[in-house]
């Protein structure tokens, strides 16, 4: 029994490189020459089953504090949050890395792919830094200075036996034998020359060949390229007679209605007068009317654009699914939208929503939060919101982008107790 040991330790969530709270617990049980390891996942954030990988984490440069190297053992799928991966290893030679159980300092789950979510068990209680780990190859192996000392010593050995054969065989060599020899080296010289000229051939042919590659490759570029640059003009053109044309329609269309106005004021005018020598009101009625029929479609014109743009809003919220994110409802009507249909809103401010900040929140939560505002003093209608956990690099980074507010939710499919929106109204 002087080769048993046995260590438990717990398995934290570092999202965003923050040590968060436990996720699990890892198991490492030495007995009889075996290396048996459990790790149990529960509480671990995914929107759907995840495979994540469980590595060992070795100590590979003792002169860095907190630097480990991730060697890879196996993976796991975690599934509503749970998830649960066990092995059996030797604990002289893990893996045949060369590696021994008194190397290993912990165990690490992670995806090299998403270095944002990982989880580290250290077997001395202590905070792993993310920054300082890194992910070793899957063919790594440890390197073991008294075995590469052993076979120097060996390869001295044997070369030392074979000299001395080749004196002695020298010495006995007959004139028959020396030429035997002579005649079966000259076919190995001839082809390693052939070989060798071969390589240099090549490499002439292929400079050669790369002015006349490069002479083409640009005869063929300039007719795409200026085809490129006219499909460039056409569109300026077009707006520029655009833009030239719309001020003289602007014009014509007052000069168009002015007549129409004179002739309005006009009988206006008659009636008026009318109506002082006893006309009927009636007449006078009528020529409100045309007053009005008259002034009709440029209130409408002008009524029009505001409605348009709410419209460009109001489309998101029509048949969709709110989500209820907030406890208290200065914020309502949530509905989950990703980049591209952000895209299609009339934002004034393209840089609100195609910033790193935003797509980096969406890519790891799969959404964004749309909504609406309550009235405020500052008269914004609606908001935008970059899912997130709370923490001072995530704060700093979202300052950056405009997004400096920060409201805590309590959504029932995120568990996380830091999980919330950063957020920017507009």
């Amino acid at each position: 029994m002087s080769d048993y040991r046995r260590l438990v330790s717990y398995i934290y969530a570092y999202p965003g490189g923050v040590r968060d709270r436990n996720v699990g617990f890892a198991k490492a049980e030495v007995r009889g020459g075996q290396f048996k390891l459990s790790v149990s996942l529960k509480g671990v954030y995914t929107d759907a089953p995840e495979t994540f990988g469980v590595y060992l984490m070795v100590e590979h440069d003792p002169e860095v504090e907190g630097r480990y190297m991730l060697f890879p053992l196996g993976n796991v799928i975690v599934s509503g949050g749970m998830g649960q991966y066990n092995d059996l290893l030797n604990p002289e030679n893990i893996r045949q890395s060369g590696y021994v159980f008194s190397d290993i300092s912990g165990i690490a789950v992670a995806r090299q792919d998403n270095r944002y979510y990982m989880m580290f068990s250290l077997w001395e209680d202590g905070v792993a830094d993310p920054e300082k780990v890194y992910f070793a190859p899957s063919d790594f192996k440890k390197t073991n200075k008294s075995e590469e000392g052993e076979n120097s010593r060996v390869t001295e050995g044997a070369g030392s036996i074979a000299e001395e054969a080749a004196i002695k065989q020298e010495e006995g060599q007959q004139p028959e034998e020396a030429q035997a020899q002579e005649e079966k080296r000259q076919p190995e010289e001839a082809k390693a020359q052939e070989e060798k000229r071969q390589p240099e051939e090549a490499k002439a042919q292929e400079e050669k060949q790369q002015p006349e590659e490069a002479k083409a490759q640009e005869e063929k570029q300039q007719p795409e390229e200026a085809q490129a640059q006219e499909e460039k003009r056409q569109p300026e053109e077009t707006k520029a007679q655009e833009e030239k044309r719309q001020p003289e329609e602007v014009k014509a269309q007052e000069e168009r209605q002015q007549p129409e106005k004179q002739q309005v004021q006009g009988e206006r005018q008659q009636t008026e007068a009318h109506g002082r020598n006893g006309t009927p009101q009636l007449l006078q009625q009528a020529a409100e009317e045309l007053v009005q029929a008259a002034c009709a479609p440029q209130k409408q014109e002008c009524s029009s654009q505001p409605d348009d743009e709410d419209d460009g809003f109001e489309k998101l919220f029509k048949k969709a699914d709110f989500i209820n994110a907030f406890d208290d409802d200065y914020y309502y009507d949530c509905v989950e939208v990703s980049p591209e249909m952000l895209k299609t809103l009339p934002i004034e401010e393209e840089a609100i929503v195609s910033n790193s900040f935003l797509l980096h929140g969406y890519y790891n939560f799969r959404h964004l939060l749309f909504g609406k505002v309550r009235q405020n003093a500052n008269h914004t209608k609606y908001f935008i919101g970059v899912p997130g956990m709370y923490c001072n690099r995530e704060r700093f980074m979202a300052s950056m982008f405009g997004f400096n507010n920060f409201k805590k939710s309590h959504r029932s499919d995120y568990t996380n107790p830091y999980f919330g929106y950063w957020y920017q109204e507009i």
